[in-house]
């Protein structure tokens, strides 16, 4: 078993003045290191009242609902526009995301102990992240899916069918693989986003030209698509560098990827619906020209 944020309540009948000793039995798998107590968090021993977090508990869990209402809101909305393949591709990564951070969650195991079960979803959505993203990315920069995408689709498939199919202990070494190769994948999507804000500036430079009205980094990073993509990716790195930090130096389990998740997720979400909106004021504008005519 392999549980997360879990509180076992010992009964106060068992404790004896003075000395008491905590016996921990451990089943599980020999190969499969993730049985037993979390590596690297802290554990505490402390009257209930000390550990029962419910505000924490309530604001991780509206943190990850927010996840699946973006993600089904912009599936609904591919749904009725189906030339929109970024809202699709988000809805899905949002929804991946989702499934993810609540499977790890305690809230979770009000639903199912099927641990194995639990870590094979997490797996799978793990997989799931990067070709979505891989598609996004190329949709919203490129308006199209590149080849090196088709590929990354065909990679994470066998990925997720390992994660299926294949025994747990092996199912979890095969993520250390998976690990490495994603560095590729996290460096790709860098640099394709450095040219895509490359290429933003040049077209401002343009406009600024024609039109007299200067655009700095500023307006680049926060008014324009590949700018907001590059900021909100950045954020990522950042979390995810600390946390890699906390888990071998720290340990204090702060987690912070998941909230850079939050921020980037929803930051993709707000320029979605800048773009939606830009969308609705052009057809009011065409058909305020319209009607004038």
């Amino acid at each position: 078993m392999y549980l997360r944020d879990y509180r076992v309540v010992l009964p106060a009948e068992l404790l004896q003045s003075g000395a008491n000793e905590l016996l921990l039995v451990i089943h599980g798998h020999p190969e499969f290191d993730l049985a037993g107590i979390a590596i690297g968090r802290p554990q505490f021993i402390a009257p209930v009242r000390d550990l029962v977090r419910p505000l924490y508990d309530q604001l991780q869990l509206a943190l990850i609902l927010l996840y699946l209402a973006a993600g089904v809101f912009h599936l609904l909305f591919f749904l009725l526009r189906r030339d929109e393949q970024a809202s699709l591709y988000f809805s899905i990564f949002a929804l991946a995301i989702f499934a993810y951070f609540f499977s790890r969650g305690p809230a979770v195991l009000g639903f199912t102990r099927d641990l194995e079960f639990l870590v094979r979803i997490e797996l799978v959505c793990l997989y799931l992240t990067v070709p979505v993203f891989h598609c996004f990315l190329d949709t919203m920069l490129l308006r199209r899916t590149g080849r090196l995408c088709l590929a990354s689709l065909a990679y994470h498939s066998l990925c997720i069918a390992g994660a299926i199919f294949k025994p747990i202990e092996i199912a979890w070494d095969a993520l250390r693989i998976w690990q490495i190769s994603t560095l590729g994948f996290l460096v790709y999507f860098l640099l394709s986003l450095l040219q895509g804000v490359r290429f933003e500036r040049i077209r401002l430079r343009v406009d600024q030209e024609r039109t007299g009205h200067p655009r700095g980094l500023r307006y680049l990073l926060f008014r324009t698509v590949p700018g907001n993509l590059l900021l909100g990716y950045l954020i990522i790195m950042g979390t995810a560098g600390y946390d890699l930090v906390d888990a071998t130096v720290l340990h204090r389990a702060d987690e912070l990827t998941r909230y850079g998740f939050f921020v980037f997720t929803m930051g993709i979400a707000a320029v979605l619906a800048n773009r939606y909106i830009a969308a609705v004021h052009q057809v009011a504008r065409l058909n305020e020209e319209l009607r004038f005519r």
